[in-house]
């Protein structure tokens, strides 16, 4: 889901998120509103907050993955290419529907040709740009590759592969084609393929070479179509009349000569306009070619598929270095990008505790920003973090050393161990973390069937303790 489409869902009159929380007073953490929460919740997804450092790192990484300055292709772009395909796409499946169709009618020929159009864009269209992807990134690996053995270094060229969460630093004293291998590289032995392109080629040179050939002989057969016509209307006296042979033979020789002249001139022009369909064909094809050349990435983890729905900003289905950095080189420009959108959300949020303020009996105080929340989950998704480390440190078995020997004089010195959080405070820490109720019954599901029979005399004690401060705010709002 975009921002656009979620910024309308929550202003949505009636069922909007604003219009259903206009009366929830139900107290959040700390002093956050529940409400508040919730619609700053939604809107979090779409807001990256990489720090400098980090975002440097992303940009090291698309620097020496050849995929800095480069762009996804975009959506206007795409459609031009498949009306483009579709377009060129029409005459030669015309012919083939009077094939399919021939004995069918006229509405189920014109469905057949419809058809057969979608069919043939899409798998042009799809085959064309995963063969520029390709070309693009083989291209670079075998590059690189040619680059390095110019240098007459001994050094292994892929000794290692550097992920998006590596120090991108770590291998700054490698060479630079090593450096670009070691983020566009599968693997040690990857050199590339030029497989797609193959595929696109041949299937390129089948359509142009049936569909000139079809277009031929159709022109041809309908040449003779004509000409039998003409023959069967001509109403000419000399070869209606009982005239002589001789007399007729000149005519007739003339008539057939002038015919002959015409259906050269047709061959010729048609031949013509098939030649010129054809490259226009193979152009159209290029230029797909050339749109997934140019809006590719050949880093591994440049721009990618995101596996689930959590992405972090407006593209939510895609993740990665230039997700991350929203396609930005430099951290003001990153930051100033964002800037909008939190704007939008502030707005959604003062909409919202404007109407509570005017739907409370009370003079409520609600002074939060979206940026307070942030901040506000910054800080408890790091203490979250803290505590999982400090779990899983404590569960860790630590090797026993050999009993030291102590002269008899000397005492043993005492150290007190850090105490750790148990599973029980740490599963209490991660619930109250989660805001969502559906997620903290998920959450709870996940436990060990121990730590949730521990855990249900304080979620009693818990949800007792929130109806009671719901109530008495209640009480509150009479006086």
């Amino acid at each position: 889901m975009t921002f656009g489409t979620t910024d309308f869902m929550v202003r949505m009159p009636v069922f909007g998120l604003i219009a259903r929380n206009a009366k929830n007073f139900q107290p959040g953490r700390l002093d956050w509103l529940n409400a508040e929460e919730k619609l700053c919740n939604v809107y979090k997804k779409y807001i990256s907050q990489l720090p400098e450092s980090k975002f440097n790192q992303r940009i090291e990484y698309m620097k020496y993955a050849g995929d800095l300055g480069r762009t996804p292709m975009g959506i206007g772009m795409k459609l031009f290419l498949f009306i483009l395909v579709a377009a060129e796409s029409m005459g030669f499946s015309y012919l083939l529907g009077t094939w399919a169709a021939s004995d069918g009618t006229a509405n189920l020929y014109t469905q057949l040709m419809y058809g057969i159009v979608f069919v043939l864009a899409s798998i042009l269209a799809m085959v064309t740009h995963k063969a520029g992807e390709q070309y693009y990134r083989t291209s670079l690996l075998r590059s690189n590759f040619a680059h390095y053995k110019g240098t007459g270094s001994t050094e292994d060229r892929a000794k290692q592969i550097i992920a998006l969460s590596d120090d991108q630093f770590a291998d700054k004293g490698d060479l630079m084609p090593i450096r670009c291998y070691s983020r566009i590289a599968k693997g040690p032995d990857d050199r590339g393929s030029y497989s797609w392109s193959w595929v696109a080629g041949i299937f390129v040179a089948i359509i142009f070479i049936l569909s000139g050939v079809m277009r031929f002989t159709h022109m041809q057969a309908e040449q003779t179509r004509e000409s039998q016509a003409i023959d069967a209307t001509t109403s000419n006296p000399f070869t209606s009349s009982k005239l002589p042979a001789e007399l007729v033979a000149p005519q007739q020789a003339a008539d057939k000569k002038a015919n002959a002249e015409a259906r050269a001139d047709n061959t010729i022009e048609g031949a013509a306009a098939i030649v010129i369909l054809g490259v226009i064909f193979v152009v159209t094809q290029i230029v797909g070619f050339g749109a997934g050349h140019k809006h590719s990435f050949a880093g591994q983890q440049t721009y990618k598929k995101a596996k689930g729905s959590n992405a972090s900003w407006y593209w939510s289905e895609h993740e990665g270095a230039y997700a991350e950095t929203w396609g930005y080189s430099t951290y003001d420009a990153y930051w100033e990008a964002m800037q909008p959108i939190k704007d939008i959300v502030n707005s959604r949020l003062k909409d919202l505790q404007q109407i509570l303020h005017h739907n409370s009996n009370r003079n409520l105080k609600l002074p939060k920003t979206f940026d307070d929340y942030l901040a506000f989950e910054a800080k408890v998704t790091r203490s979250s973090k803290n505590a999982q480390n400090e779990h899983d440190t404590a569960n860790t078995t630590a090797p026993v050393a050999a009993p030291e020997t102590r002269p008899a004089s000397v005492a043993p010195s005492t150290v007190a161990a850090a105490p750790a959080l148990s599973p029980i405070e740490l599963a209490k820490r991660d619930i109250e973390a989660i805001t969502d109720k559906a997620e903290q019954q998920a959450y709870f599901g996940k436990l060990r069937p121990e730590v949730r029979d521990a855990l249900k005399p304080w979620l009693k004690e818990r949800k007792e303790k929130a109806v009671a401060v719901v109530s008495q705010a209640e009480l509150d709002d009479l006086f």
